[in-house]
């Protein structure tokens, strides 16, 4: 397991909760990315398990940023640049590490464990056994959404495909600029978050969203209980957490999301050493902090003044 990255050892730590794995109603994992904004060269991934939020345990450290993660089939598969882990009943001891086809892997999604894709700079598929590219992309895809047989992925430029089974079809021309974060809710409507606008509709006939005022653009989405929330970036109240009711946005917390995930019981929301979680009414929070004692990072629920 590599060191630590103490906090005093670097000139200006960046510490981002930004992907999740979905366990069980109560139970995600959370990758953590840290690195140092002075030399790139530094950075570590950690993966928690947290259980009923009150109970966490620290899986694994990665001398490597980890670009997304899931849990399919009681497996866990976490995706770097180059590679995918795949661990074997969610174990972190029994690994195995598999080689992409594409570069800059960015994220990964599926519904079963024969049925992974990949997306990057390109497409790949895992059948169970391999990995086979599907596409090659001139622009970096950097986000995916997967329900039922299709799934969509969003990247640089606004370039959205649609991918179903080993067909990549490249879907008309956006101009909300790079998309960090794309949505195939349960109803069939996609939801599209870029940095210079946000889309959303049935997949062929996509329409452009109207934001709160001080909300500069939306970087995440996530379907929760039958509606859909948005992590938003602005000024004042246009920061945090929101909830789409109609076409209006209401925000529901102020702390900075920049990844989601739901369970049917909770919506998880990663930010800035924070990992939020809302059964709908209320609040809970787990904050990443560097303990001094045991000379590492912990995971702990958040004190008032964390939170």
């Amino acid at each position: 397991m590599p060191k630590d990255m103490h906090p005093e050892e670097y000139g200006d730590l960046m510490v981002e909760a930004l992907r999740m794995a979905v366990v069980g109603p109560d139970e995600v994992i959370v990758g953590f990315q840290i690195w140092d904004m002075d030399d790139f060269d530094n950075e570590l991934s950690l993966l928690f398990r947290a259980n009923g939020f009150a109970k966490t345990e620290r899986l694994a450290g990665i001398k490597e940023l980890v670009r997304d993660l899931t849990c399919i089939d009681g497996d866990l598969f976490v995706v770097t640049d180059k590679e995918v882990h795949r661990f074997a009943g969610g174990n972190i001891k029994h690994r195995t590490t598999m080689k992409l086809p594409v570069k800059a892997a960015r994220a990964l999604g599926g519904r079963s464990t024969k049925e992974l894709y990949v997306v990057g700079e390109g497409v790949a598929r895992f059948d169970g056994k391999k990995w086979t590219r599907l596409a090659s992309q001139d622009v970096e895809l950097t986000c995916l959404s997967v329900y039922g047989d299709v799934a969509y992925a969003g990247g640089k430029d606004g370039t959205i495909v649609q991918i179903s089974g080993d067909q990549v079809k490249p879907m008309k021309a956006t101009k909300i600029g790079d998309i960090d974060s794309i949505l195939i809710d349960s109803r069939g409507v996609l939801s599209v978050a870029g940095h210079r606008g946000s889309l959303q509709g049935p997949p062929e006939k996509l329409a452009a969203m109207k934001l709160p005022p001080d909300v500069s653009h939306a970087g995440s989405v996530c379907e929760f209980k039958g509606k859909i929330y948005w992590g938003c970036v602005g000024d004042g109240d246009g920061m945090g957490l929101f909830v789409q009711n109609g076409k209006k946005l209401e925000q529901l917390s102020p702390e900075m999301c920049l990844g989601m995930i739901a369970t049917d019981r909770y919506l998880y929301a990663g930010g800035e050493t924070l990992v939020l979680r809302y059964d709908g009414d209320e609040f809970m929070a787990l904050n990443l902090d560097y303990d001094e004692d045991e000379e590492r990072w912990a995971l702990e629920p958040a004190e008032d003044e964390d939170a």
